[in-house]
């Protein structure tokens, strides 16, 4: 019997809650909680001002939670590195960070993809974050067709895509990314964290059939950050 991989999407608001409080740890306690097998991170920052057990985030949720830490940079600067991550359980290892097509305006998105053996079969852990423009959805559609590129080109097969993707289920972004990828059936709202009234975080997989989707759950977690974590657990089907 193959055991269902638990995979978990969560924006950390750079380690702030909805009040404003700069706790990471508290996030942490979030995650470990939910004991996902493979967390994609939104939001991340490595705060060069404080001291690294206070500044590093990728390495404080990893010391937190147990699990293996990687960063993908989107932003650089005096203050602070800023980006995307991934949290493994599992044995894995980095393969790239990927800058994604948008105009030179808009802040830098990124994808990174993480190999995770889970058990005796491995997958692909895909995770970005999208631009959030509301005029810039023909955005959000290049940048998905640009990962999706990337997985079928790269052979990053099977692959979970996890994200905020700063669009709404009946946007172009996300029905073309229903066509490509299998895709939760997801109602709840995620955003903002303490009364949500958009879903603007996903969870899907490549190819359709890779995945067969056990559970789903947005977690009644209103103050940790400003998004609500969200969950799937997914058997692989080979």
């Amino acid at each position: 019997m193959i055991d269902p991989i638990r995979i978990l999407s969560y924006n950390l608001r750079s380690g702030l809650s909805m009040s404003g409080e700069l706790n990471i740890q508290r996030q942490a306690e979030v995650i470990k909680s939910l004991a996902p097998d493979v967390a994609g991170l939104q939001e991340v920052r490595i705060r060069k001002e404080l001291p690294e057990e206070q500044g590093d985030q990728p390495a404080i949720l990893a010391e937190e939670t147990a699990m293996r830490a990687y960063f993908g940079r989107t932003i650089d600067c005096d203050q602070y590195e800023y980006g995307i991550g991934v949290l493994s359980r599992c044995p894995s290892e980095l393969m790239e960070v990927v800058l994604l097509p948008q105009p030179e305006t808009m802040e830098q998105r990124a994808v990174v993809v993480v190999k995770v053996r889970h058990g005796n079969k491995n997958f692909y852990m895909v995770n970005t974050h999208l631009v959030f423009e509301d005029d810039a959805e023909s955005v959000r559609v290049e940048q998905l067709q640009a990962i999706t590129k990337l997985v079928k080109e790269k052979g990053y097969i099977p692959a979970v895509l996890t994200g905020d993707f700063n669009a709404r289920p009946e946007a172009e972004s996300i029905r073309y990314l229903a066509g490509e990828w299998g895709m939760t059936d997801l109602t709840e709202f995620t955003f903002p964290a303490t009364n949500p009234r958009i879903r603007i975080d996903y969870i899907a997989w490549y190819p359709k059939d890779a995945f067969t989707l056990e559970k789903l759950e947005v977690v009644n977690e209103p103050e940790a950050s400003d998004h609500r974590p969200v969950f799937a657990d997914l058997t692989p089907n080979c």
